[in-house]
């Protein structure tokens, strides 16, 4: 489903190029399926390494999230 969907939104970019196509907001029901079965992942998964390394990597997106806007601030 994900990839089906992330394909549509890069087709619809390139078939209207003229157009505001490159915002986030077309790409939204990628971002809902990815919640979902990250979500499942992490629910059924035996593995502990699974869930630590989504918790890393969002600790990681957070922290250079907050970089990132501090410095855009200082400008």
């Amino acid at each position: 489903v994900w990839g089906v969907l992330l394909l549509s939104y890069v087709r619809f970019c390139f078939a209207y190029p003229q157009t505001c196509t490159q915002n986030f907001r077309y790409a939204v029901p990628t971002l809902m399926a990815g919640c979902v079965w990250l979500g499942l992942g992490l629910k059924y998964t035996k593995n502990r390494i699974f869930p630590g390394v989504v918790t890393a990597c969002t600790l990681v997106f957070c922290l250079g999230s907050a970089v990132c806007y501090t410095l855009l601030g200082l400008v």
